[in-house]
This record gives C-alpha cells, structure tokens and sequence, in this order.
C-alpha cells in the first residue's frame, strides 16, 4: 500500500481511490498486499492512547476486495 494511505493527522481520506486500487490488484492477480503501520500516528495523540480507526478503514476495504494483508 502507498506510505500516505493514513496521513499524518492519522485519517484515511482517500477510499475511492483506496478501493479502485484494490480491485485493480485483484483483477491483475494480486493476493495481497503489504501496509506500513506508523506507530507515531497510532499513538500520536498521547502516549499510551492508541487510535488504530483510520488503519481499521483500510484493514476493511482490503478484506472486502479478498485480500491477504501483511
């Protein structure tokens, strides 16, 4: 998955172009794919407050295309 999925105030604005990606991959083949989780954006907020929402959105919308995620 691109680096910027989850921007740096950790949300995931960009689904459309998320979901139309992934099914592209699918339709190539692809069984999987692979995201860099930023601990920093996770627990940004304060330490040891953990909002995982925005990973959350995309961990969905690779399991709805039939996706492995690593």
């Amino acid at each position: 998955m691109q680096l910027d999925v989850i921007t740096v105030d950790n949300t995931f604005e960009k689904e459309d172009e998320t979901r139309a990606q992934l099914k592209k991959l699918t339709e190539a083949g692809v069984d999987g794919v692979m995201i860099d989780v930023w601990w920093g954006l996770v627990e940004g907020k304060e330490p040891g407050v953990y909002d995982w929402s925005a990973y959350k959105q995309v961990f969905k919308l690779v399991q709805e295309a039939g996706l492995k995620l690593q």
